[in-house]
């Protein structure tokens, strides 16, 4: 599929298949045949994405800098938290829900494929060790799938499990990740054009950033520091 960013004329179906113009929030209302539920959440993704920490004193500043972001248009959110799976880690990821539905936004979790059974939530992300454990795509088309990539390896079986989206990082050395040699924009180039999917950087990106990512193929960036070491959050969402 491809993003049309302008035509001219108008759409003709050369099938004589029915067209009609809907949002991309609309089009869950449409039946469509089974393999094209995969395009549709794909097409759902936005460029600028989200993750949460690994670790907060208490909620209270996740919940705010969440909820200042989903105001501000982020329509994509990741919850990447290594605690206990308790109740009051049900608690949050329902109240985190709720923030998302309200602001029409989609929240991720990082865990793995039988976390779908249990949380409220519009996807899994699968961290790097985790998908190598499947083969084939281990959640239902209805979600999105998503992956954290770093080598060739990892990024071909990423493709194995037809995912929606993954990550490719680090572009550049983090502070959370100091031990992690950074790729660097051209072997993140080199990398993206082994798949047929969305990527991500992720990697000391800020927004400011999106217009170089996408020079090298990056359909958009994901970030982490750039929004909880602000002071300014929401402002530093830029819908597009």
């Amino acid at each position: 599929m491809w993003k049309i960013h302008e035509w001219s004329g108008e759409p003709v179906s050369r099938e004589n298949q029915e067209i009609s113009w809907s949002k991309i929030d609309n089009l869950n209302n449409y039946e469509f045949p089974e393999a094209n539920k995969t395009i549709i959440q794909t097409i759902s993704l936005t460029p600028i994405y989200v993750i949460s920490q690994e670790s907060y004193e208490d909620y209270s500043r996740l919940l705010s800098v969440a909820s200042e972001c989903f105001t501000a248009g982020l329509k994509l959110f990741q919850l990447r938290l290594k605690l206990e799976r308790n109740q009051k880690y049900q608690k949050l990821v329902e109240t985190l829900s709720g923030l998302a539905k309200q602001n029409n936004a989609k929240l991720i979790l990082n865990g793995t494929a039988s976390d779908i059974e249990i949380y409220d939530i519009d996807g899994i992300h699968l961290n790097s060790n985790e998908l190598l454990n499947y083969t084939s795509r281990p959640i239902s088309e209805e979600y999105i799938l998503g992956a954290s990539c770093h080598n060739e390896k990892e990024l071909s079986n990423a493709s194995k499990l037809n995912v929606n989206y993954a990550f490719i990082s680090p572009v550049f050395t983090t502070n959370s990740h100091p031990e992690q040699e950074a790729l660097g924009w051209d072997y993140f180039n080199n990398l993206r054009q082994k798949v047929n999917f969305p990527v991500y950087a992720l990697g000391g990106m800020t927004p400011a950033d999106l217009k170089l990512a996408r020079s090298h193929g990056a359909f958009g960036v994901a970030m982490i520091g750039a929004i909880w070491n602000s002071a300014s959050p929401g402002q530093m969402i830029n819908p597009l």
